[in-house]
C-alpha cells in the first residue's frame, strides 16, 4: 500500500470509506481491508454519513463476551522496558473487570 506522504515525509495511515452495507457487517470489512494497513498497523475508517452511533449503554454488558482480551505486560528497568500483549480466553466482560481489579 501506499499512503500519502504528510508532514516530515511520514506516510499516512490508509483511509477507508465502506457503503451502509459494507459498514452493516462491520468485522468483515475489516477483515476485508486488513492486508492493506498491515505494514501501518493503523488504519482510518469513515462511517457513512447516515450511520448514527448507538445513543443508549448496552443493558448487561457485564455479561457480553470479549473474544479476544488482551493483557499488557511491561517488563525491564532503568528506563528501558519491554511490552508485551498476551492475547486472554474468551470471557465476560465481568470476569475482565475482576481480573482488572
Amino acid at each position: 500500500g501506499g499512503g500519502a506522504t504528510g508532514r516530515k515525509g511520514i506516510r499516512e495511515c490508509p483511509i477507508f470509506y465502506p457503503t451502509e452495507e459494507e459498514f452493516g457487517n462491520f468485522e468483515q470489512f475489516v477483515l476485508s481491508i486488513e492486508p492493506q494497513c498491515l505494514e501501518y498497523g493503523i488504519c482510518k475508517i469513515v462511517p457513512p454519513s447516515t450511520w448514527k452511533p448507538r445513543t443508549a449503554p448496552y443493558e448487561n454488558k457485564d455479561d457480553m463476551i470479549l473474544n479476544g482480551p488482551v493483557r499488557q505486560e511491561a517488563i525491564g528497568h532503568s528506563g528501558t522496558y519491554q511490552c508485551m500483549n498476551v492475547t486472554q480466553k474468551p470471557m465476560t466482560i465481568g470476569e475482565f473487570k475482576k481480573l482488572a481489579l
